[in-house]
């Protein structure tokens, strides 16, 4: 297939994470792609654009005269002729300006599937999504936000039958594995290096502690049936399995269960299933509780592992997550040491294993070790050291130091979340009375399935 992404810019703004993740995997199945930015920017300017060319997907940036183009067609198509994606089957653009709506209605181009970033309610600029899908000819149209794994899913849908997709697709009906094949591996390799054994059993509940302080512990009850979604080791499944009647732990990673299973092979109450959280065998409407920590950000489309999660639950079943905070509103020194260990993240999880282990070691000991003790002579002190990096580690073991170093530096896939967008999220997929737990680590959220 021939697929055109269209951004106003190749900026992280203007041409985000999901829609390079998007490319990266059209382009690996064989696809046709041609990443467009419609501003006039030079290859060196953005690293976006970088990442993408280096990844094998074609870029390009229309010109100074890009919003004129629209409103000349034949000029515009002339130029995705010289690119080599004229006819695109398929457009996925980002954003929704008229200018574009005016290049969509004149396009008419019978064969091409669109996907608007807007939903069809929502105008931009006086001109609705609706209107492009009705009158601009198009096969099929696409209104409201869509992942990149369910556009891939749909993509292969079409190929295979497309009289099969309604003209108005909605996301929420196509229900696709939702998961970086990469960030699975990567966290298979860390449990077995890490199996987090009973040795430290007293430290894991202290932390365990951390993250279900706002959990109501009247819904882990014997008679109590939840599941751990993204279980990893079975570290925090350890901890909740001798209070509950039955614990489901799903895991995308073989190697992961395999530690799981042998942690948690004292209990008789658990199940194990290797799955997604976008495609496991639990019922629908069946859990009394779930939890998902640490999972949801290293997920493709967090918010539509968050909806499948929260479909497994019966209605006012509590739900808890924790999720990667946003940094963006930290002092400045904050967002600096952010930038320099995603830059860092991005280059050592590239790495070879023994490679990469070594210098998560090396990291949790010059960085992790000495800021989390500093931080710990800082409270016997009295002295305030909440604006310390990794004062959360003052008292943990330089174990779960190196494993956290590990988990933070060896995954490829990572989103972060600030306050309101986790809510929302949470809202958007079904749940209610949300919480937010004011204390480390952040954040912890817990919310209810609404009716």
């Amino acid at each position: 297939m021939k697929i055109l992404i269209l951004a106003d810019s190749f900026r992280e703004k203007h041409f985000p994470q999901h829609l390079r993740v998007l490319a990266y995997c059209l382009n690996r199945k064989g696809h046709h792609v041609l990443a467009a930015g419609m501003q006039s920017e030079p290859m060196a300017s953005f690293p976006d654009r970088n990442k993408l060319s280096s990844h094998g997907v074609r870029t390009w940036a229309a010109g100074p005269s890009t919003w004129r183009i629209f409103s000349e067609p034949k000029r515009w198509l002339r130029l995705l002729r010289a690119a080599g994606a004229n006819p695109p089957e398929i457009i996925h653009s980002y954003g929704f300006r008229s200018d574009l709506a005016a290049f969509m209605l004149k396009l008419r181009c019978p064969k091409t599937l669109w996907i608007s970033g807007y939903p069809p309610s929502k105008p931009k600029n006086g001109v609705h999504a609706q209107k492009i899908a009705t009158g601009s000819g198009l096969r099929f149209s696409i209104q409201g936000w869509i992942s990149p794994v369910q556009v891939l899913g749909l993509y292969r849908k079409l190929q295979e039958n497309p009289k099969t997709v309604s003209p108005l697709f909605r996301s929420q009906a196509l229900v696709v594995k939702n998961y970086d094949p990469l960030t699975v591996e990567a966290f298979g390799r860390e449990w077995e290096e890490f199996s987090q054994t009973s040795k430290y059993e007293q430290e894991l509940k202290n932390i365990w502690e951390c993250y279900f302080r706002i959990f109501p512990q009247k819904y882990l009850s014997s008679m109590a049936k939840g599941c751990d979604f993204g279980c990893g080791s079975g570290r925090w499944a350890r901890l909740v399995a001798p209070r509950v009647g039955n614990l489901i732990c799903v895991d995308a990673s073989p190697r992961a269960l395999r530690v799981a299973r042998k942690n948690l092979r004292a209990f008789r109450n658990v199940d194990f299933e290797c799955a997604t959280l976008n495609e496991n065998s639990v019922k629908e409407a069946s859990l009394d509780f779930g939890y998902s920590l640490g999972v949801l950000h290293h997920l493709p489309s967090p918010a539509a592992g968050l909806q499948a999660c929260v479909r497994k639950l019966k209605m006012g079943a509590p739900f808890l997550v924790y999720i990667y905070q946003s940094i963006s509103t930290r002092p400045f020194l904050w967002r600096a040491i952010f930038h320099l260990t995603s830059f860092t993240r991005q280059m050592l999880c590239k790495l070879p294993e023994p490679w990469l282990l070594l210098f998560c070691k090396v990291i949790a000991a010059l960085v992790y070790y000495p800021l989390a003790r500093v931080s710990r002579a800082a409270e016997l002190l009295g002295l305030s050291y909440q604006s310390i990096p990794l004062s959360f580690y003052r008292s943990l073991s330089f174990y779960t130091m190196k494993t956290d170093a590990r988990d933070r530096f060896g995954t490829p896939l990572e989103h972060r979340f600030s306050k309101e967008a986790i809510v929302q999220m949470m809202k958007s997929a079904g749940l209610g009375r949300i919480r937010v737990s004011q204390d480390p680590p952040y954040w912890t959220v817990l919310g209810y399935r609404r009716a």
